[in-house]
């Protein structure tokens, strides 16, 4: 399908252009930015739609997410470095529910159903006829025909490793598991790690622009070639010795078969890995969520965590929603960039007007070189 990006993304080329210069670690001119900002009158038509029916039709319906899509996109600019994209995920670890987890559909999220009761029956194997995975495909292909070419279709929220053997077995008794059968785990997270790549690549097909490359799930990334974002929010329950040996020998792996790679960092409790993290040459950018009920991730107090990621030479990617008001948000980014510099740093604004936004871009052109 032809993309028209530029229908609301009009700098698209140069968009691109952005992105792979932050991934490699520079910037051209100021740090990349997700800059959205409400429109007083829609561009297009902006339908009332019902509420869903069901929990499951609010995540899985194309028809329905697209045209509350198509809502959003009509009623906002893309600005800066933002750009049209959706995505549709059976929940954080949709990788779970197509080796035999069943979803449990919630209004806000969806959780899974344990279906690993021990280690020793347990064979994981590509299953390209599992009812989940080809109605997810069948999801995305329906989005990507109906977005007309005129935004991006994310690859899901897959997950990886440790946060899907996790999510098939309950996250308590698979503690336990960690001492009682290392060896066991390892091995499922050796198959793992190839099944990953045989589900990736098939919805990569479907979303893969014309560069080629893609966007991942809400992340709000594109990288050219194959870009995935990774992560282990399974982490806050490990010690760092469990850390090395089951997550980062499998990260790193698994890594080295992408071209752009992020790191989700979530939640206090997984700082303790933050190091074994920096550590992967192959990741190329950081991510940090402080989670529920803690600082925003723009505050001074994360700065500790930013200063080892720019030391260690990675890109930041740093959200300063937690504000609406535009005055306090632009304070925190000006420390940021007079801290971190331009080069790889991506700051992700909430949304403003369109006049704050005007003046933020001013400000951004004019005071951060």
């Amino acid at each position: 399908m032809e993309l028209n990006i530029e229908k609301h993304q009009p700098r698209w080329t140069e968009v691109k252009e952005r992105f792979e210069a932050w991934w490699n670690r520079s910037s051209c001119g100021r740090p990349l930015m997700h800059v959205v900002a409400r429109r007083d009158e829609p561009c297009g038509p902006v339908t009332e739609l019902p509420p869903p029916q069901s929990s499951e039709q609010h995540h899985l319906d194309p028809d329905y997410n697209v045209a509350r899509y198509r809502n959003s996109i009509n009623s906002n600019y893309f600005m800066a470095e933002a750009f049209p994209n959706t995505n549709v995920n059976i929940g954080p670890g949709s990788l779970a529910v197509y080796l035999g987890a069943e979803p449990d559909f919630q209004p806000d999220t969806i959780w899974f159903k344990p279906c690993v009761d021990d280690w020793t029956s347990l064979e994981l194997k590509f299953d390209a006829d599992n009812y989940w995975f080809k109605r997810h495909l069948q999801i995305l292909r329906r989005q990507r025909e109906l977005s007309n070419g005129e935004f991006l279709v994310g690859i899901p929220d897959l997950l990886e490793g440790v946060d899907i053997l996790a999510a098939m077995r309950d996250p308590m008794p698979f503690c336990y598991d960690l001492v009682d059968y290392p060896e066991r785990i390892k091995k499922h997270l050796n198959v793992l790690n190839e099944l990953y790549h045989q589900y990736y690549d098939a919805f990569y097909e479907i979303s893969k622009d014309d560069v080629p490359g893609n966007c991942f799930t809400c992340f709000a990334i594109w990288g050219k070639g194959k870009t995935i974002k990774l992560q282990c929010d399974f982490a806050a329950l490990m010690n760092p010795e469990q850390f090395r040996e089951f997550v980062v020998p499998y990260l790193r792996d698994q890594a080295r078969h992408y071209d752009r790679r992020l790191y989700h960092f979530d939640g206090p409790g997984a700082l303790q890995h933050l190091d074994a993290v920096l550590a992967i040459p192959e990741i190329d950018a950081m991510q940090w969520v402080p989670g529920a009920g803690n600082t925003p991730s723009g505050a001074e107090k994360w700065f500790w965590i930013y200063d080892k990621v720019k030391d260690s030479g990675k890109s930041l990617w740093i959200n300063l929603y937690g504000s609406n008001d535009y005055r306090e948000t632009v304070a925190v980014a000006d420390k940021l960039v007079k801290r971190y510099g331009n080069n790889g740093l991506y700051l992700l604004f909430p949304g403003m007007s369109k006049p704050e936004a005007d003046a933020l871009m001013h400000h951004a052109e004019h005071d951060w070189k």
